[in-house]
């Protein structure tokens, strides 16, 4: 009776032992706190309050799977405030001129000349983060874009859409005008990274 009890506890010891295990491994409970990924391919997003997995993949337009899947969460996951997620980039990110024409170095971007009203394409597709008139710089739109890349269009005569939209790679973001101050027809474009002016010439060839 006494061995047969033994057997019984070292059973449930040893039962109990590979069920912490199977826990401790299994992706459904897997933290990404710690996870580095490479900020090329992956993108950081903090979870705010009514959040959702389906609405987060739904704004940054990218499949509902691969977004569990990067993060090692289930679909029913559910988040929490602060939390810190990796959005995957999309295959589909290219990069593009705004508009053809003769290029300067100016400030901290580029001058786009041209010598005629011209439309404007965003840089690659993303979100319209600001979209006014600036008083003589014309409209100026900034558009936020996956990988922490963000663009800069400015001296625009007309603009076609409105903050908060997202845009894709060959939608009209508006025409250029003639500058108030010199009567040159030009675009102002300027490309950031982290928030921090870089060389557009590092993505566009």
């Amino acid at each position: 009776m006494l061995k047969k009890r033994i057997l019984i506890v070292i059973f449930i010891i040893f039962f109990i032992g590979c069920t912490i295990q199977h826990h401790q491994d299994s992706p459904l409970n897997y933290t990404n706190k710690n996870l580095e990924l490479p900020s090329e391919e992956y993108s950081t997003y903090t979870v705010k309050k009514n959040d959702t997995l389906w609405k987060i993949a739904k704004l940054y337009h990218v499949d509902l799977i691969s977004l569990c899947r990067i993060n090692k969460f289930s679909p029913s996951h559910k988040l929490r405030v602060g939390e810190r997620i990796f959005i995957p980039q999309s295959n589909n990110l290219y990069y593009q001129w705004p508009l053809k024409g003769e290029v300067s170095f100016s400030n901290k971007g580029i001058d786009i000349k041209t010598n005629k009203s011209i439309i404007v394409y965003p840089f690659a597709e993303g979100k319209i983060d600001f979209a006014q008139n600036i008083n003589g710089y014309g409209y100026t739109i900034i558009i936020k874009h996956r990988a922490n890349l963000s663009s800069v269009y400015s001296n625009l005569a007309k603009i076609y859409v409105r903050e908060g939209m997202w845009v894709k790679k060959r939608q009209p973001l508006g025409k250029i005008g003639k500058n108030v101050r010199n009567g040159e027809a030009y675009l102002y474009f300027e490309l950031r990274k982290n928030g921090k002016s870089i060389n557009p010439f590092l993505y566009l060839r």
